[in-house]
């Protein structure tokens, strides 16, 4: 799991006026980062200048709000979906290339063969509006920006549900291209609705997660043919933990049996070895 950053594009975002004053490029790489966080799932950082050789040690690669595109980034990333990989992009990605020049022929730019979507034209939300958004069977909402798209090939996901202008609009899309797919999102999806992306990605990937407690971190690093399982409570309060996959292992740090629940005092860890 990868998520790409890059400076340039987040000087060029940073920088611009528009199109809503509360839009950060960091906080919006930030939530997707958390999204995968909520479910233990590790995710690296990643450079936009990877080929696509380099992009296939990971299942999936989110670029979110890549506004500029730089020279060989959306072949290589073409590459990377058509050989079986995935990538999530967003609104106002694709826009401009390396000279922060308008991208011409509609957005997401290069990216649009491949989402299979045709972005026709980017709102700015009212601040503190919201849109309500049926994603399959759960409601969530929208924020700061809504996409009015069209699709061209793309499967929709989610739709916006109120609002005559955009009802029944795609806002969540993905499009199976080559062996792989692109994902594209129209909006500043809720919690609940990042949430209902990573799941559907999850198990597309049918990918390793670890549920816990908020603030409860459940990571594996592998060690030659080792594996160990690091569980962190980041809280200052007990945290109650199922750990019945590696119920009768012991915690290396004192080795005690693991139980197939377990108390975590505040800031307590447990190392567990595979």
């Amino acid at each position: 799991m990868a998520i790409i950053f890059d400076w340039e594009n987040y000087w060029a975002f940073e920088y611009s006026s528009g199109p809503n004053v509360e839009l950060s490029y960091v906080d919006q790489v930030h939530r997707y980062y958390a999204a995968w966080f909520r479910k233990n799932v590790a995710v690296d950082m990643i450079p936009d200048h990877l080929s696509a050789r380099e992009l296939e040690k990971y299942d999936v690669v989110f670029a979110p709000v890549l506004m500029m595109v730089k020279p060989g980034v959306a072949e290589a990333i073409e590459q990377f979906v058509q050989n079986g990989g995935t990538f999530v992009t967003t609104f106002l990605s694709g826009i401009s290339d390396e000279h922060d020049n308008v991208v011409m022929g509609g957005y997401p730019g290069p990216f649009r063969r491949m989402c299979g979507i045709w972005a026709e034209e980017i709102d700015a939300l009212p601040p503190k509006k919201s849109l309500r958004i049926q994603f399959g069977s759960q409601q969530v909402s929208g924020s700061l920006v809504a996409n009015c798209s069209h699709l061209e090939g793309a499967q929709s996901l989610a739709t916006y549900d109120d609002d005559v202008f955009y009802k029944g609009s795609p806002v969540v899309s993905v499009n199976t291209f080559g062996e792989g797919a692109a994902y594209y999102v129209g909006t500043v999806l809720d919690e609940k609705g990042m949430d209902a992306l990573v799941d559907r990605i999850i198990a597309a990937h049918q990918l390793p997660f670890y549920p816990s407690p908020d603030g409860v971190e459940i990571t594996v690093r592998t060690y030659g043919d080792d594996q160990l399982y690091f569980v962190l409570n980041h809280t200052a309060e007990k945290q109650k933990v199922n750990t019945a996959r590696f119920a009768g292992r012991q915690n290396i740090l004192n080795a005690a049996i693991i139980d197939e629940e377990t108390i975590l005092e505040p800031h307590d860890v447990l190392i567990i070895r595979s």
